[in-house]
């Protein structure tokens, strides 16, 4: 027998084997949810954060990952994507879902009480054909033994034990059911870290570090100001691994305070990167077409789908 689809179908009579074995011409690349920010979309190489996949999302305090997070869920339920967001922080903010984007009244949000907990409303939702499910975030999720532990009671390596199991058990269960589940994550000092290279990590272990296909570092690199007042900041996102692109590529967004991601000047500086349209001096050109200023350029582009 040297046909590989009779060896699979052999295989698959011979035991009771309820996953799908696969030859390697028919694996095909996973389906797609784009962030809507065109920079993003294209450092990761396949338009957005992949299905059936597990993705990281993290970075300090206050640089976008939430926001980020929001606006891909408001792209998906544009697509008709049913979404779950895991608030294990309690801190979900309406106003800021609403400035996304995002349709409060379709979206499942859970507050669990313990990271068990959180485990199993990811695997019920992805069961339940929920196809994005964002967990907010991994600093967050507390191992039960911890939260029945008293305050002085040592708890080291619990939640990365946690997390490591969670990760064995739901990898397969969000592959068959294809769901996209993103992480945001919160960076700690590495303590005892000497020498060269990081002098941070990421909370919950190594186990995510390694189940992820794609883990994105957001930082804020700048202040936004009107005046002294600050209306927003310089976001830059790094692709630090990409198991279906280049890795260590990187990008930078502007967001808002008031309006959140500046979609158009993001798309007009890829326009720009990729030389579809030309800036000379303060003045854009498409090709001979003299177009006039960034506002006119703005207009163009909508008017002439570039």
């Amino acid at each position: 027998m040297n046909n590989i689809d009779d060896i699979i179908k052999s295989i698959s009579k011979d035991i009771d084997f309820m996953g799908i074995l696969k030859s390697l011409d028919k694996l095909e690349m996973p389906e797609v949810i784009p962030f809507g920010i065109p920079s993003l979309d294209l450092l990761t190489g396949i338009g957005g954060v992949a299905k059936g996949r597990i993705s990281e999302i993290y970075g300090a305090q206050s640089n976008g990952k939430t926001s980020l997070c929001l606006k891909l869920i408001s792209e998906a339920q544009k697509l008709g994507i049913k979404c779950g967001y895991i608030d294990a922080e309690f801190a979900m903010n309406k106003n800021l879902a609403i400035k996304m984007g995002v349709e409060l009244e379709s979206l499942v949000i859970a507050q669990p009480l313990s990271g068990e907990e959180a485990f199993e409303l990811i695997e019920a939702l992805s069961n339940k054909g929920y196809n994005l499910i964002v967990v907010d975030s991994v600093s967050a999720l507390i191992p039960e033994d911890e939260s029945e532990a008293d305050y002085n009671q040592s708890s080291i390596g619990l939640q990365a034990r946690l997390v490591s199991k969670g990760m064995r058990k739901l990898v397969g269960v969000i592959s068959r059911n294809n769901t996209a589940l993103v992480f945001i994550n919160q960076i700690r000092d590495d303590i005892g870290k000497m020498g060269f290279g990081p002098k941070t990590t990421t909370s919950g272990g190594r186990a995510l570090k390694f189940y992820s296909t794609l883990r994105l570092e957001c930082s804020r690199t700048g202040w936004i100001k009107k005046g002294d007042e600050k209306i927003g900041m310089d976001i830059k996102i790094v692709s630090n691994k990409n198991k279906l692109y280049r890795p260590m590529l990187e990008t930078s967004i502007i967001f808002t305070f008031n309006d959140g991601f500046n979609i158009e000047e993001d798309k007009l500086n890829v326009l720009l990167n990729e030389n579809k349209i030309q800036l000379v001096g303060r003045t854009y050109y498409h090709g001979e077409i003299k177009v006039g200023t960034k506002e006119d350029m703005f207009k163009y582009v909508k008017e002439h789908n570039i």
